[in-house]
């Protein structure tokens, strides 16, 4: 019955597209069915979907009243909490150390935006997704089991950008000088590199995990090498520096781990080597200088870096104006036009929050990324082998965002705040237990000591009409 209501309502909202002229609307349609299908035969996958979908919404429409995927697949986890307390099933408590940080930023950003010029209440809203991103992880990632199952899902995302950077260059045209970046998600090179770190480093514990199922491995095996496309395809030269810090990172996490993963590591450096060796001209052009190319002309010309060092000092002369509130996201292009005859924004994460929001959002930022190294080292150390493994793509994911900050040109990263997330849920996860892995990672349990039956002896065996049996 639930299938023959959901195939109405995909075509109904099919035609109603169609006759609004509304293509993503469409999409809406199309996606938000099966998500809804997702959620309540499977809810962590589609969860993942939900986080997956949550980094490209400004590709699918966003707005605040679009219903984008990620919208309806948001009002789909809700609705399958409502359906959970109906039932009588118990929801966790969101007693997460993220809770409070997330509450105060939340508040901060609005204050900032309502003091500012020209108000924006984007990231107020996406700040609002991340909120109900804790609150579905905290009912949904609860073991091992679950954060596999999570971890798939994620990879997927990484084969879905890299066909997308596909789709746009290719290989090939890779080879030239002259190649454009490809721009990935909504044109933002950054941003499709920093999406691709979330999906990589906190997933690679699945091709170490010796509890995992044997498709799961190699399909994290697989997500590497589309990391590397996207990574070179975009020729983020800062998100090429976190990449490496991130895989230095988890090198020294996973020693630290188990001294018997060092021969698979090495593996894995003697691949990185060879997969640099292999880097287009048009990667190497970029890292080596600061060529790029004109979109008007086709041609390629170089670009002087000073002008960046000259929007950070313009980014410290609006927070010295601005110290608490900053000049809101919007309202700070407005002063910078204003005051230096220009609006571009400056290439850093830290600035751009406090020039933004004010130096008490800064520390927020610092403090989440410290509170969440933290928990992801604490996981590090877990008696859990698997936990372990998990917590070193942790620390290396959020070492890699860390130092991705630097360059960024983004004030919130979501993506960064989803790392927040699965560091917060790291320290609540329960270790697997005896055949839970069954259903979820396809990898049959082992029959338990304690439930098998004790063989005695004949000689202890009970007596059948005093004879032994």
């Amino acid at each position: 019955m639930l299938v023959i209501l959901l195939t109405i309502a995909l075509a109904i909202g099919g035609l109603a597209a169609i006759a609004f002229g509304q293509p993503k609307l469409l999409a809406a349609a199309l996606v938000g069915p099966p998500v809804l299908w997702l959620a309540i035969r499977r809810p962590i996958y589609a969860f993942g979907a939900v986080v997956v979908v949550s980094g490209w919404n400004k590709a699918l429409g966003g707005g605040g009243l679009m219903l984008t995927p990620y919208k309806l697949g948001l009002i789909a986890l809700l609705g399958l909490g409502v359906f959970r307390v109906g039932s009588g099933v118990k929801l966790r408590a969101v007693d997460s150390w993220l809770a409070l940080p997330l509450l105060l930023t939340t508040m901060l950003v609005a204050i900032s935006e309502l003091a500012s010029d020209f108000p924006m209440f984007d990231t107020p809203m996406a700040l609002g997704g991340v909120a109900l991103t804790v609150i579905m992880a905290r009912q949904l990632v609860t073991d091992i089991s679950s954060l596999r199952s999570l971890a798939v899902v994620l990879i997927i995302g990484q084969f879905w950008m890299a066909a997308h950077v596909w789709n746009e260059v290719g290989w090939s045209a890779l080879q030239s000088m002259h190649v454009i970046r490809a721009g990935g998600i909504a044109n933002q090179p950054n941003k499709s590199i920093s999406l691709s770190m979330v999906w990589l480093f906190p997933t690679l514990f699945l091709i170490f995990d010796a509890g995992t199922a044997r498709w799961q491995r190699w399909l994290a095996v697989s997500g590497a090498p589309a990391f590397v496309y996207v990574l070179f395809a975009t020729a983020s030269r800062g998100g090429s520096i976190a990449a490496i810090a991130g895989i230095l990172t988890f090198t020294a996490a996973m020693i630290f781990t188990s001294k018997r993963l060092v021969p698979a590591l090495a593996v894995v450096g003697v691949v990185t080597v060879f997969a640099i060796n292999l880097a287009p001209e048009s990667y190497t052009r970029r890292m080596t200088g600061t060529v790029q190319v004109d979109r008007d002309t086709g041609q390629a010309v170089k670009v002087k870096d000073s002008h960046r060092r000259e929007l950070a000092l313009e980014s410290l002369s609006q927070i010295a104006e601005r110290p608490v509130l900053g000049g809101g996201r919007a309202g700070v292009a407005l002063l910078r036009g204003r005051d230096y005859g220009r609006v571009t924004v400056t290439h850093s994460t830290y600035l751009r929050t406090a020039d933004s929001y004010g130096i008490p959002a800064l520390l927020l930022l610092l403090y989440l990324y410290f509170r969440g190294q933290l928990a992801a080292i604490r996981t590090l150390r877990s008696t859990d082998p698997t936990l372990r493994l998990y917590g070193a793509g942790l620390v290396a994911g959020i070492t890699a965002f860390a130092v991705n900050a630097i360059a960024s040109s983004a004030v919130v990263q979501k993506e960064a705040w989803f790392l927040f997330v699965l560091a917060a849920i790291s320290e609540s996860l329960r270790p697997q237990r005896e055949g839970e892995s069954a259903s979820e990672t396809g990898v049959a349990p082992s029959p338990s000591p304690a439930i098998l039956p004790k063989i005695q002896p004949p000689s202890q065996l009970p007596a059948i009409d005093g004879r032994p049996t």
